[in-house]
């Protein structure tokens, strides 16, 4: 008589338990080499040993350590043929006492590393220490409103830079930018056009600067340097042509007082943009999938482009954050001094980048913050103001700033 047919075999794949997640039939085959990825990029920057739509407890530790003590429940088959065959297994006298641990380093060594790390914010403490010893009615609110307010430009702009260098570029057209966005405004404002609809059009136009870099830097290949330095030269000009090198008035107090002259609580406008944009850099840079994505494209843009991260679209963005926060910073020059002035951004951008490097960023790329590069763009600000109250030449000025800038950028590297 003859026996029962087999079952036919289950379409899908074997031990749907004990650790195998996510499974289903027909398997998809190996993409070719060296293709981009088809899931999106934050799949692939979460925590590990965790599937992309499941969020990681908050109390799930690592993964314990192979040498720790296993329970006599859930001994493996390796151990049991081990103990059948005679063999000799070791085991901990309790649990944990395997476990290879790190020396704990001596507190002088702790004491370097944190002072290497926040070299910085040091020699930021020791200067303005000097200064408030040295110079006179430099301790003072007043001194420090003062300072916040002239740093607030050269923040502004250092917020962009730095995801354009984490992501390993450079910009060097956000002076002129500023100069630019500076006339535009003031032409915008002379021609009755309400003052909110032409702070949006002068950001726009920002915006539309930085992508076009970013296009060239990305799409055509030109070095971010040599696109820039164009960009630098070619807005340099337009700012002295679209007038005929003379100033454009303002005269509108709602423009004056929304990015210069007005207060709230207290707090004049500057300072207030200055924590705004710190606060949404931060955000954006430390809290959002797009700063990983930053991260990654300046630390290594071709391991991130094999994990799904569009790094072309990534630089773009930086460009055009950066484009958007020198036009902003034009529009502030811009109320500061009540006119729209082609030269009022010159020179600018080597006090941003240098903001930038004093802040801890890698101008190679993939480190760096936020917080770090507004820091950075108060150090020199207090460089400058103490320099002068201390009634020192302006040549002599820019010999020592430049020098104690070195110095820290070095140190910094270190």
């Amino acid at each position: 008589m003859a026996g029962h047919e087999a079952e036919a075999v289950d379409p899908r794949r074997t031990n749907l338990r004990r650790r195998h997640q996510c499974q289903a039939r027909y398997a998809r085959a190996c993409a070719p080499h060296g293709r981009r990825r088809r899931r999106r990029a934050a799949h692939f920057f979460g925590t590990r040993r965790t599937p992309g739509f499941v969020r990681s407890h908050s109390g799930d530790g690592a993964r314990a350590d192979y040498a720790q003590h296993r329970s006599r429940g859930r001994r493996d088959k390796t151990s049991r043929v081990a103990a059948g065959r005679g063999g000799q297994t070791s085991q901990c006298a309790r649990p944990g006492s395997c476990s290879m641990k790190p020396s704990p380093m001596p507190s002088h060594a702790n004491a370097m590393n944190f002072f290497r790390d926040h070299i910085t914010y040091v020699i930021f403490l020791a200067i303005t220490l000097y200064f408030v010893l040295f110079a006179p009615h430099f301790a003072s609110v007043s001194t420090a409103s003062a300072v916040l307010r002239i740093t607030a430009i050269v923040s502004a702009m250092a917020i962009g830079m730095t995801f354009v260098i984490i992501c390993g570029e450079i910009d060097l057209s956000v002076g002129s930018v500023a100069s630019f966005s500076g006339m535009i405004g003031a032409l915008l404002l002379g021609q009755d056009v309400p003052t909110y609809v032409a702070a949006l059009l002068v950001l726009a136009a920002g915006a539309a600067i930085g992508a076009t870099s970013g296009i060239l830097v990305t799409k055509i290949r030109i070095p971010s340097f040599l696109v820039t330095l164009g960009m630098l030269s070619i807005f340099s000009g337009l700012a002295l042509t679209i007038t005929g090198t003379r100033p454009v008035s303002i005269v509108d107090d709602d423009f004056s007082n929304l990015f210069w002259n007005g207060s709230f609580l207290g707090v004049q406008a500057p300072i207030w943009w200055t924590i705004v944009l710190t606060a949404v850099g931060y955000y954006l840079l430390h809290q959002m999938p797009f700063g990983r994505r930053v991260y990654a494209t300046g630390g290594n843009p071709v391991a991130a482009r094999f994990s799904g991260v569009r790094t072309d679209s990534v630089k773009i963005f930086a460009f055009v954050l950066s484009g958007m926060m020198a036009s902003l910073a034009g529009m502030m020059l811009a109320a500061r001094s009540t006119a729209g002035n082609p030269s009022l951004g010159a020179g600018l951008e080597l006090d941003v980048i240098a903001a930038v490097i004093i802040g801890g960023t890698s101008l190679f790329g993939g480190y760096g913050s936020i917080v770090g590069s507004v820091v950075g763009a108060i150090f020199i600000g207090i460089l400058g103001f103490g320099l002068l109250v201390l009634g020192l030449s302006t040549s002599i000025q820019e010999v020592i700033k430049g020098a104690i800038i070195i110095i820290a950028v070095s140190l910094n590297r270190r």
